[in-house]
């Protein structure tokens, strides 16, 4: 594709005269900007046409791949260009004011025109988008399509269109003159017909006789008898004896390889001003001859969550006039990464546990074997396990990672357990797995096997451990902090890595739970069908119920079940678990054996492991109204601020529960007027 930089007409479709003000940017701007069509099959071509007004240079930008920024900030690229290789078009041709592209497009792709004064100021078109469509299976798709040569001289007599198009069915395939209308392929004049053979296949060469040799630049269009576009290609007749720079050759073999592994670059250029250039750059490639050939890796520059990335290299020559433009698809398959592949530890006694971890990139398929065998591995595995799994050798073993992917050889890494006197933990116990701060205390029992040493550390701190440990034993805790404490054995042998295990206890503390508000008269139904009462997990973990004892100042209630009681939430004990028959609250745990008065004093509270984790004692206003859940002010959710009357009030006329003119706020958060 050729573009005019500054001077007379070339021809249609190739770029139109103009030198643009280079002075000024008071008249700068885009008065048209289209991309045509809209939308493509993969791999297809699509036109950049443009017109612009007092501009010194143009920039024309392209990005394919939409991310999650796209729609705020359509340049950025590192936002939603992702993955394959973006589009790189010439960029800065001085002096043009109007003129057309031909791109290859293999993604959806995004693309914009700058106009820009010799003042420096810019003006921006809106981005055109073309969406890229999968064939679908079976469909047309293009191999080669191109005149040859490109550029002709009026009066030249030989010139060839290549046509090959795999998978067309039984379907016509039309070659039309699209140049008139480049956007609108249902004005595009047909040309010739191709007739698939048995196979789908059309491989063709059309040899123009001299009567349909053009006096003028013609952009052909391919397209099915349906009218889907499938490619498009420029023959250039140059208009004079000026110097037209051409890309006689731009080549890339093979087009599909593997990374790390050698294509060789052959190009032939006339005409043209050094240096030419060849976009992304290619190591080793200057530009300063026309003609050559060079070996190089191209690198793949896929994303790691694919295993092949398409790569578009552009060469463009200039003669500071005019400028071509040729571009080769090629494929790069990426090699499988392992990119970590560990055992721990790497030394245990025989049978002893070691455990694998491994990380992959751009592979298809891990396999673990071992020699000598060991049955403890399983049959398959996932591409990355952080976790691990776990092994048992008997003797010294070594471990073989292999990462398949696209490439024809894969990965590998090893990882050698060596079976010996290392010291290995047995097991290792926290028991019981929940205590209250204050109340049971933890016992730790342990066995090891070829330690000499053990130690044992809890996170947060547990002032009450020992300060010595047997290497088989047991030790009890008092863990004095609320939440998730965590034990962890280290046993040391004569040789070898430490061996470490760890097991945690939940602990609850007085105040991590909260008495915030108590239906004990309710409206519309008995009492023993419509009480009910609220408690609020005010700290930041999970506190499981099961096993919680709930009192009414005579009677007790042990929680059985799994429930679980989330961070900052809230929880509803009642007598009724049933909404249509308790008064319209919705209830989670169900007790039996309480029931709160009406009158006197409410004597709530909840305890676990013997310790109690919140209580209080109120007494009920002789003029309380039956219906009115007596409501915890959310400012004083604590055990300390719901000892205090005042800051209890009756539910609010506006907060209705169920239909029986009942108020509170079961499972919510109060409020108090």
């Amino acid at each position: 594709m050729r573009t005019k930089l500054c001077g007379t007409a070339v021809a249609v479709l190739v770029l139109a005269a103009g030198c643009g003000d280079d002075s000024s940017g008071d008249n700068l701007g885009v008065a048209m900007f289209n991309v045509a069509p809209g939308s493509v099959p993969v791999g297809g071509d699509v036109l950049l046409t443009w017109r612009v007004t007092a501009a010194h240079r143009i920039r024309l930008e392209a990005c394919s791949g939409f991310g999650p920024t796209a729609a705020t900030d359509p340049r950025d690229r590192f936002g939603w260009c992702v993955g394959g290789a973006v589009v790189e078009l010439p960029a800065e041709d001085p002096f043009a004011s109007q003129g057309s592209l031909l791109t290859t497009v293999l993604h959806p792709t995004r693309f914009a025109l700058t106009a820009l004064a010799g003042d420096g100021s810019t003006v921006e078109s809106e981005w055109r988008e073309v969406a890229v469509n999968a064939p679908p299976a079976g469909g047309p798709r293009v191999i080669d399509f191109r005149p040859d040569p490109r550029l002709i001289f009026p009066g030249d007599h030989d010139v060839s269109v290549f046509t090959h198009v795999v998978n067309a069915g039984g379907e016509q395939l039309l070659l039309c003159d699209a140049t008139a209308h480049p956007d609108d392929p249902g004005r595009w004049t047909e040309t010739k017909r191709y007739e698939p053979d048995p196979d789908g296949v059309v491989n063709q060469v059309w040899e123009l006789s001299a009567a349909e040799i053009p006096t003028q630049s013609r952009l052909y269009g391919l397209q099915t008898a349906s009218g889907i576009v499938l490619a498009y290609a420029q023959l250039v007749v140059r208009t004079g004896t000026e110097a037209v720079p051409n890309v006689v050759e731009f080549s890339i073999e093979p087009l599909n390889l593997d990374e790390g592994d050698s294509a060789t670059l052959t190009w032939t250029v006339i005409d043209a001003t050094p240096p030419i250039t060849v976009s992304p750059p290619i190591t080793g490639f200057t530009g300063a001859t026309s003609a050559g050939s060079l070996i190089f890796a191209p690198p793949f520059l896929g994303s790691a969550e694919v295993l092949s990335a398409d790569t578009i290299y552009t060469m463009t020559a200039t003669n500071g006039v005019y400028s071509d433009v040729a571009r080769v698809i090629i494929t790069v398959n990426a090699r499988p990464v392992v990119d970590s592949f560990t055992a721990l530890p790497t030394t245990v006694a025989s049978g002893g546990t070691s455990t694998l971890t491994w990380e992959t990139s751009k592979a298809s398929s891990v396999v673990i074997t071992a020699v000598p065998p060991d049955t403890s591995l399983p049959a398959t595995f996932a591409l990355d396990d952080v976790t691990g799994i776990a092994v048992h050798p008997t003797e010294t073993t070594t471990y073989t990672l292999t990462a398949a992917g696209a490439t024809a050889t894969p990965t590998t890494a090893t990882a050698t357990v060596t079976v010996g006197s290392g010291a290995s933990v047995d097991s290792f116990t926290a028991n019981p797995g929940m205590v209250a701060v204050g109340g049971t205390p933890v016992t730790l029992t342990w066995t090891t096997t070829n330690a000499d040493a053990v130690t044992i550390a809890a996170v947060p701190a547990d002032a009450t451990l020992p300060t010595t440990f047997a290497v088989d034993g047991t030790a009890t805790a008092h863990p004095a902090a609320g939440g998730t404490t965590t034990y962890t054995i280290t046993a040391t042998g004569p040789v070898g890595s430490p061996a470490s295990v760890d097991d945690s206890v939940t602990v609850v503390a007085p105040g991590d739970l909260v008495l915030t508000e108590i239906m004990f008269d309710p409206a519309g139904v008995a009492d023993n069908m419509g009480e009910w009462f609220e408690i609020r997990n005010v700290t930041t973990w999970p506190v499981p119920l099961a096993g919680f004892a709930l009192g009414d100042g005579t009677a007790t209630h042990a929680v059985t079940g799994t429930p679980t009681l989330a961070a900052g939430d809230w929880f509803v004990f009642g007598i009724n678990s049933t909404i249509a028959t308790n008064g319209g609250a919705a209830v989670d745990y169900q007790y039996s054996t309480l029931s709160w008065p009406n009158t006197a004093t409410l004597a709530p509270n909840i305890a676990f492991d013997g310790v109690t984790i919140d209580a209080t004692s109120l007494t009920i206003p002789g003029a309380w109204v039956a219906g009115d859940a007596i409501v915890l002010n959310p400012a004083f959710t604590t055990a300390a601020g719901n000892d205090t009357q005042a800051n209890w009030c009756a539910a609010r006329a506006a907060d209705v529960y169920g239909t029986d003119g009942n108020h509170g706020t079961p499972g919510a958060i109060n409020a108090c007027p």
